[in-house]
């Protein structure tokens, strides 16, 4: 059975809506794009980060 966070970013990729959440500390916001399970059956997803905090800056210099 899927768990609540994997529920939560499949919805949020079928309405197409972003999600905020808390990650190592620091507040994200996510568009969720793709979501499945790994080599070793644990839930995954790949996202991109537009806004919120990180841990280090991009190479770029940019936020």
């Amino acid at each position: 059975m899927p768990s609540a966070a994997y529920a939560l970013f499949r919805n949020a990729i079928l309405n197409e809506q972003q999600v905020v959440c808390d990650y190592s500390g620091r507040s994200r916001e996510l568009c969720p794009h793709i979501i499945g399970t790994n080599k070793r059956g644990e839930e995954v997803v790949l996202a991109w980060q537009f806004a919120g905090e990180a841990v280090a800056r991009c190479r770029n210099g940019a936020a």
